[in-house]
């Protein structure tokens, strides 16, 4: 578990948020950089949680949720600079 979190967090975390994937290749068919997938970045609290790092736990978690759209609702997708 601490591995793949470290290999994620190298890979795929982009201005505090996680994508679902690596987006730099284009190999689906779907145009690069998609944006952060929160439903991960969430998953990664969790991740953090079971792991102890719960100083690291409040910060990764308050930064997603700081970032509703116009209605107050959470997308599946976000862009950590809009």
């Amino acid at each position: 578990m601490q591995g793949t979190a470290a290999a994620i967090e190298k890979t795929l975390r982009r201005d505090g948020l996680i994508a679902r994937y690596n987006t730099k290749s284009w190999v689906d068919g779907l145009p690069r950089g998609e944006r952060a997938f929160l439903a991960c970045s969430f998953g990664m609290v969790d991740n953090y949680a079971l792991q102890g790092r719960m100083d690291e736990v409040p910060s990764f978690f308050e930064h997603p949720l700081s970032l509703p759209n116009d209605v107050g609702l959470l997308a599946e997708k976000c862009d950590a600079k809009e």
